[in-house]
C-alpha cells in the first residue's frame, strides 16, 4: 500500500519491534532496504507495550517516535483500544480475529478488524501476531481479511 500514489504517512499502531533481540542484524538490513525503498514516506511509531521491552528502533530509520494518544485530524492514534472524547481512536494490540467456522482445532480464524462507537481496532498479519477472538456483540461490528478482500460479518 506504501507505493500507491499519493501515499505520504504510515503510522504503525506500536508493537514495531517485539523484543530487544529483534535488533538482529539481518531485520536490520531488511528493515534498512526496506526503508530505501520508501525513503520518501513519513513513518510514524506510536508506542506500545512491546516497544517498552525491545526498545526504539535505530535513529537511521527517520521513524518519528511518539506515546499514544497521536492526535490526527478527528483521529487518536493509539496502541491499547480505548475511547477519546470527540475522536475516533485507531488502535492495535488486540490482534482481532473472528471465528467463522467450526471450533477448537477446526476452527477457521481469520484476521479482522473490530469496530465499536468512536474504536476501530486494526488487524495483524503475520506469523507470529497470534490472535485474540472477539465474537459478536450488540453495537460491534467484524470485517474479517483473507485472500485480499473484506467481508462484513453477522
Amino acid at each position: 500500500l506504501a507505493r500507491h500514489p499519493g501515499v505520504q504517512r504510515l503510522v504503525v499502531l506500536g508493537d514495531f519491534l517485539h523484543a530487544a533481540e529483534a535488533h538482529a542484524p539481518a531485520l536490520l538490513r531488511a528493515l534498512a532496504a526496506w526503508r530505501e525503498d520508501h525513503a520518501a514516506l513519513e513513518l510514524v511509531l506510536v508506542r506500545g507495550n512491546h516497544d517498552r521491552h525491545a526498545g526504539d528502533p535505530p535513529a537511521w530509520l527517520g521513524a518519528r517516535i511518539v506515546d499514544e494518544p497521536w492526535s490526527q485530524g478527528p483521529f487518536a492514534c493509539c496502541h491499547h483500544p480505548q475511547h477519546r472524547a470527540g475522536r475516533w481512536v485507531l488502535a492495535g494490540h488486540l490482534h482481532p480475529t473472528a471465528v467463522l467456522y467450526g471450533g477448537g482445532r477446526d476452527a477457521l480464524r481469520m484476521p479482522c478488524f473490530l469496530a465499536e462507537p468512536g474504536l476501530l481496532v486494526l488487524p495483524a498479519f503475520g506469523e507470529f501476531t497470534g490472535g485474540h477472538a472477539v465474537p459478536a456483540a450488540p453495537g460491534r461490528q467484524r470485517f474479517a481479511v483473507g485472500a485480499g478482500r473484506v467481508w462484513a460479518l453477522p
